[in-house]
């Protein structure tokens, strides 16, 4: 076990060295030597390398420099530094910072996303998504363009649009398979909110890539019972019910009395109390 006093003194001296270094760096910027300044601030990333305050530091140093490149660079890594941390806001001002240096840093948008994803800020997400697939999609960069995609899906899996652009996207790069299965992703979401028309339009595009699936629609359709079977089952009277049936009224006729006259007289039959009720109940 390490003594506490030990401890102490070593953090002691760590703050000394940074108060130090810091207090180096401020005496350089204001000769102007901005550069070396950023060289002392790159010794304490040394030691603390998750701190995302230092990298934001070097990041402004490197601004007074007019060095973008390396501000970028650097303002990205207090970002990612943060968003570690768990501290989103402070990661989604460093981004938004970067983007300001650099616009053309696209990747950033992804991370961007990425963090309103986790505090569920999903409006913001898509934006953000949807820029960076935009921007690899004139770029050519089909790969890049489907992971976006792909995400934004994760998102919001029931946005029939975002279904059809992944699978578009694969067909036009001919990546058969992966444009059916999405296809047929578009054709489920479609059933389901009972869009017969728009389904059956996207059955045709699978069908034109893939004729094996018409088959499978008629197996699946054969397979299906009748709708009277599975909503209104059809009743049947079973034949020993039947026989049953038969028997008691033949046996019920025949221990028959032939009635009196005066009953006959009177106009109608007097029934058996119980007997014929529970005959005629069965």
């Amino acid at each position: 076990m390490i003594p506490l006093f030990k401890v102490e003194k070593e953090g002691t001296a760590l703050s000394l060295r940074k108060s130090t270094i810091i207090e180096k760096a401020q005496k350089l910027v204001l000769k102007g030597k901005f550069k070396e300044a950023v060289e002392e601030w790159k010794k304490l990333a040394a030691e603390t390398p998750n701190d995302g305050n230092i990298y934001n530091a070097i990041g402004d140093l490197y601004l007074k420099a007019n060095d973008k490149a390396n501000a970028t660079t650097a303002f990205i890594k207090a970002a990612d530094a943060f968003q570690t941390a768990a501290f989103e806001l402070k990661s989604i001002a460093l981004y938004k910072k970067a983007l300001k240096v650099d616009p053309s840093k696209i990747e950033i948008y992804e991370k961007l996303a990425a963090v309103y994803a986790e505090r569920g800020l999903i409006g913001n997400a898509i934006d953000d998504y949807l820029k960076a697939a935009k921007y690899y999609s004139t770029q050519g960069n089909f790969r890049a363009c489907l992971t976006v995609y792909r995400k934004l899906a994760s998102l919001d899996p029931e946005n029939i649009n975002i279904r059809f652009e992944i699978a578009e996207m694969c067909q036009k790069q001919e990546v058969k398979e992966e444009a059916v299965e999405e296809y047929k992703k578009v054709v489920a979401l479609y059933a389901a909110k009972n869009m017969a028309s728009e389904a059956d339009a996207i059955r045709e595009k699978i069908i034109a890539l893939d004729p094996s699936y018409a088959r499978q629609e008629e197996d699946a359709l054969q397979e299906e019972p009748p709708e009277t079977q599975r909503g209104h089952p059809v009743l049947e009277k079973e034949p020993e019910v039947e026989a049953d049936y038969g028997s008691v009224i033949s046996e019920f006729s025949a221990n028959m009395e032939e009635p009196e006259a005066s009953e006959m007289s009177a106009g109608f039959l007097e029934p058996e109390s119980k007997p014929m009720a529970e005959e005629q109940t069965v």
